[in-house]
């Protein structure tokens, strides 16, 4: 993917249109939603090259790609790289929907690094920058981009324990996806989605990083399953927040149960998540004694006993 960024992919062996590209980029968005990253390594630096090579909608496209591949260097921690890609992909966006695409995984990544300052004034600054001038006659695309940015507003102030400030971004978002009133995608880049349930996992997430893991429960038990994307990352980040509810609350079997779920719907997936081995750590910590599935996971996952 370095090689293909920098322009040192293998020369094309024909003429590629923009028709193909998109087919591509929805192929590789499958693998995504399904977890088959092995496909989405093998093909992306392919898609990469010929982004750069299309006439028609060469900018719209390319953006699409480059976000996909920003998404993807940060599944796998090169933030680095990810955060240079995104900027490209902001950049080549042709309209402000694509553009907040690309935003919004730029969001995550500094989230994801611990930039908790840099996050919240990033997203907020979206937030304001792609607001619907009125909103009863906004889009289901710009609904869905601005409540998902407030949705990183809701998750950093969490972290800053500003539960006023937490709660007023949820309120923005519930409001975004109860306009909507169904589950979307947000972007064509991604396979990430937006409404009620998934401000409903977000909000189960914020209690669970403020050590309220029975609000955790309760909102998972109230939740109907996902029928958009049901196995996506941020399903399964769902997964792994209830699994830590269970753990903090001293249900073993069930903070297990949840994890053995995961991996089973996506090892490759799960044993790149630092939160699913912190999960499974504090449950061996405190059984001592483990069970033989237990160990099993704990191989798989690469948590050292």
């Amino acid at each position: 993917m370095r090689r293909a960024l920098v322009g040192h992919a293998d020369a094309a062996d024909s003429t590629v249109s923009g028709a193909d590209v998109r087919t591509d980029l929805e192929n590789l968005r499958g693998m995504l939603g399904t977890h088959r990253y092995g496909e989405v390594a093998a093909l992306l630096p392919m898609v990469l090259r010929d982004a750069e090579d299309v006439e028609e909608q060469g900018r719209t496209i390319r953006s699409r790609v480059l976000n996909l591949t920003g998404w993807m260097l940060t599944q796998c921690r090169q933030f680095d790289t990810a955060e240079a890609t995104l900027n490209r992909a902001i950049d080549a966006a042709e309209d402000r929907i694509d553009a907040a695409a690309a935003a919004n995984t730029l969001a995550w990544v500094m989230l994801r690094q611990g930039r908790i300052a840099d996050a919240r004034e990033f997203a907020i600054r979206w937030a304001d920058e792609i607001e619907p001038p009125r909103f009863s006659r906004a889009t289901t695309a710009e609904l869905s981009t601005w409540g998902r940015m407030w949705l990183y507003v809701a998750n950093i102030s969490v972290r800053n324990n500003e539960d006023g400030e937490a709660e007023d971004a949820m309120n923005l978002a519930r409001a975004a996806a109860a306009r909507i009133g169904r589950e979307v995608y947000t972007d064509a880049s991604t396979v990430r989605i937006f409404g009620p349930i998934t401000v409903a996992h977000i909000a189960a997430e914020g209690h669970a990083i403020a050590g309220r893991p029975e609000m955790t429960l309760s909102i998972a038990e109230r939740t109907p399953p996902a029928t958009l994307q049901p196995v996506a990352s941020s399903r399964l980040r769902h997964r792994l927040d209830v699994a830590h509810a269970h753990a903090q609350l001293g249900q073993f079997p069930e903070a297990i149960a949840e994890m053995q779920t995961v991996r089973n719907v996506a090892p490759e997936w799960l044993v790149q998540q630092q939160y699913g081995r912190d999960i499974l750590t504090k449950v061996i910590i405190k059984r001592r004694t483990l069970t033989p599935e237990t160990r099993e996971l704990a191989n798989q996952i690469r948590v050292e006993l």
